[in-house]
C-alpha cells in the first residue's frame, strides 16, 4: 500500500496485490485521525472472494479504526463497530453440489475488539518486514442476507471472522481470515472453499 495523496478527510492509496499481480486505487475516508472506511481493510477483506465470484462491499457507517486517544483512554481495551451493505453473485461447491448464488443488497455489521488491556493487549508478530510489538484485534462480521440459490429464494446469516495485528504508527502487519460461512437451510456452508487466507506486511518505509 502506498499513500498517494491526502486532502481533507480523504486519502488516496494505491494497493498492489502481489498474489494476483494487480493494482488498484482506493479512497480512505477519515474523520480527523479516525479511519471511517478503508476498502481494502474493511469487510471486503473477509468477504471479497467469498463466493468465488464478485462480492461488492459498500460502507454504510461506523468506525473502522479508532484514534490513539480512544485506545489510551481505555488502556487499549476497546471495542468498535462499522456497518456495510453487501451484494454479489458467484458459485459455491458444497458436498459435491454446485450452487449459483446471488445476494441481494444486505446489511452486515463488523465488530472488532482487543483481547486485553495494557501491555497484555500486544504480542510479538514476525512477518517478512520484521518483528513488531502489535495490538491483537478480533473482528467478526454477521448479517442477515437474502438472495437466490440456483434460482430459488434463500434467506440466511453470513458470518466471518479475522484476527488482525496492528503496529502503532505503522498499521496492519498481519491479517488472518479465520472463516467465512453462510448459514442457510439449517446447514453451514463455507464460503471460502480455499480455507483461511493471510495478508502480511513484507516491507515498510515512512512517507516524506
Amino acid at each position: 500500500m502506498t499513500v498517494v495523496s491526502v486532502q481533507g478527510g480523504f486519502g488516496n492509496v494505491n494497493i498492489a496485490n502481489q498474489s494476483r499481480g494487480t493494482n488498484s486505487n482506493v479512497q480512505v475516508v477519515c474523520d480527523k485521525d479516525i479511519i471511517l472506511n478503508f476498502p481494502f481493510l474493511n469487510a471486503e477483506t473477509l468477504l471479497g472472494d467469498a463466493l468465488n465470484g464478485t462480492v461488492n462491499v459498500a460502507y454504510a457507517g461506523g468506525v473502522l479504526a479508532p484514534n490513539e486517544a480512544a485506545f489510551n483512554a481505555s488502556n487499549w481495551a476497546l471495542s468498535w463497530a462499522s456497518q456495510y451493505i453487501i451484494n454479489g453473485s458467484g458459485t459455491i461447491v458444497y458436498n459435491g453440489n454446485t450452487f449459483n448464488i446471488t445476494l441481494a443488497p444486505s446489511n452486515v455489521a463488523m465488530n472488532c475488539q482487543t483481547l486485553a488491556s495494557g501491555a497484555a493487549a500486544f504480542e510479538n508478530v514476525t512477518v517478512a518486514a520484521g518483528t513488531y510489538r502489535a495490538l491483537k484485534v478480533i473482528c467478526t462480521i454477521q448479517g442477515q442476507v437474502t438472495g437466490t440459490a440456483n434460482g430459488s429464494a434463500i434467506s440466511g446469516v453470513a458470518r466471518a471472522q479475522s484476527t488482525q495485528w496492528f503496529a502503532p504508527y505503522i498499521g496492519p502487519v498481519k491479517i488472518r481470515a479465520e472463516y467465512a460461512n453462510l448459514e442457510v437451510f439449517g446447514i453451514t456452508i463455507p464460503l471460502n472453499s480455499g480455507g483461511a487466507g493471510t495478508i502480511e506486511l513484507t516491507n515498510f518505509s515512512p512517507g516524506p
